[in-house]
């Protein structure tokens, strides 16, 4: 697990770096991807812990992409409403006096 270890300083360096230039967030976007799209592909979940070092941990790929797409589904607004959509018109026909 060294390379993880290694990955994650180099992450918490950037990140530091960033925060002291005048524009890092082309920087942290880099390594918010890191994060959120590269590693969990390769079964790895990095954590940000304020005031402290990133935490690495191994886990189950597909455990770490289902989270990612619950977290995606319930930043969606259309899939909270998604039931709404379904009722809605058999609603409109009930009240226009159809089944």
């Amino acid at each position: 697990m060294p390379y993880l270890s290694a990955l994650a300083e180099f992450r918490d360096g950037v990140r530091s770096l960033a925060r002291e230039k005048k524009d890092p967030k082309e920087i942290l976007s880099l390594s918010d991807d890191l994060r959120d799209n590269v590693l969990p592909e390769l079964g790895v979940r990095l954590e940000d812990r304020e005031g402290d070092r990133a935490l690495v941990k191994l886990e189950d790929k597909e455990t770490l992409l289902r989270e990612k797409q619950e977290k995606l589904d319930v930043n969606n607004p259309f899939l909270f409403f998604r039931p709404l959509f379904y009722f809605l018109p058999h609603w409109f026909c009930f009240l226009m006096g159809g089944r």
